[in-house]
């Protein structure tokens, strides 16, 4: 009976050492088997890391991140089993690749800014600048890989730099406004034809210096010029024809006073063969003192006495007729009957030429 005991005991404990070697066994290979994953994650987790690193362009390199996310393998450890140290490593990678992205917008933007610097800052350039801009804000708001607050964040960084390149291209607007303003006349009605001439050629430049940049910043103030040229031609045209009737007007009034003064030669002519005259000469006295006298238009004086020279004087008294004739420009030709020449004379009687 003793025996039996001895037996069943020993049996028990074979079973026993048994169970707990398979236990341990089972133990020890399921550990085997986890490390072996988490091993398989980690190199996983690096070949994603070097494939993200060989790509050049933004759109390869957030083609790897999202495949990273949803990758079926990593997010099975992640849910199950990883450790601290892994689900570390893994955190690592992500914001590896996520970082990029977000500092490939913050690049971008530097860089568009950076090169405006350098510019003018003139109409095209902030232009050009706006809508770089534009792009990358655009860009911006379709990333799939950004969150909601960096979005947010980098999309308000874009829009201040935008509003101050806005406010750049605002100041250049109002300097050709002003540039207008000063090129107009203060009163054109009574401004003079230089002025108005002046003043459109000044316009005509500015308007062609505008065309050569943004028509949409500038189409309200090409209207104010086209409009303001347009009113100053007309008044030009106006001044012209003002003119054209003054010097209508003089030119007849010449000719009535040309027309006048061969009437007075006629009579001062008959006058002298009829009526003897006093020898002296009255050129160096004054008018009243004269008796041989013609009258002929000035330039600017009108209608004007003439006195004849000495020689005239002397065929007078002598008994010989006289004759003259105005010839403008202040002087006059003198004759006698017989001498076969002509005196040029001015208006005080001051022989200037003799022709023959």
């Amino acid at each position: 009976m003793k025996s039996k005991k001895k037996i069943i005991a020993i049996i028990t404990c074979l079973v026993i050492v048994i169970a707990a070697g398979i236990f341990f066994g089972v133990k020890y290979y399921n550990q085997k088997q986890l490390e072996k994953k988490l091993d398989d994650g980690i190199a996983l987790i690096e070949s994603y890391l070097e494939d993200y690193s060989s790509k050049e362009t933004k759109e390869d390199k957030e083609a790897v991140y999202a495949a990273y996310i949803a990758d079926e393998k990593l997010n099975d450890i992640l849910a199950t089993y990883s450790t601290e140290a892994w689900k570390s490593r893994h955190d690592e990678a992500k914001n590896t690749m996520y970082d990029w992205v977000s500092n490939y917008y913050t690049g971008e933007i530097e860089s568009v800014m950076s090169s405006f610097e350098t510019t003018e800052k003139g109409i095209n350039d902030c232009e050009n600048v706006s809508s770089d801009l534009n792009n990358i804000l655009k860009e911006v708001s379709e990333d799939t890989v950004l969150s909601e607050n960096d979005i947010t964040s980098i999309s308000s960084v874009i829009t201040e730099n935008i509003e101050a390149v806005n406010s750049t291209l605002e100041e250049i607007v109002s300097s050709y406004n002003e540039k207008y303003e000063s090129l107009l006349v203060d009163d054109i009605e009574s401004a003079s034809k230089s002025d108005l001439n002046t003043a459109i050629e000044s316009l005509t430049a500015l308007s062609t210096e505008i065309s050569e940049l943004s028509e949409t910043h500038f189409s309200e103030l090409n209207s104010k010029i086209e409009s303001t040229v347009s009113d100053y031609n007309g008044k030009v045209e106006e001044i012209e024809a003002e003119e054209a009737a003054a010097a209508a007007e003089a030119a007849e009034k010449a000719k009535r006073e040309a027309a006048q003064t061969s009437s007075n030669t006629e009579t001062s002519t008959t006058a002298s063969n009829t009526t003897s005259t006093s020898s002296s000469s009255s050129k160096y006295g004054d008018q009243s003192s004269w008796s041989i006298t013609g009258y002929g238009s000035v330039p600017g004086e009108g209608l004007v006495t003439f006195n004849a020279p000495q020689v005239i004087y002397d065929a007078a008294n002598s008994g010989k007729s006289w004759s003259w004739s105005c010839i403008g420009n202040g002087l006059c030709y003198w004759s006698y009957d017989g001498c076969g020449q002509c005196y040029k004379c001015d208006r005080n009687g001051n022989i200037v030429e003799i022709a023959s």
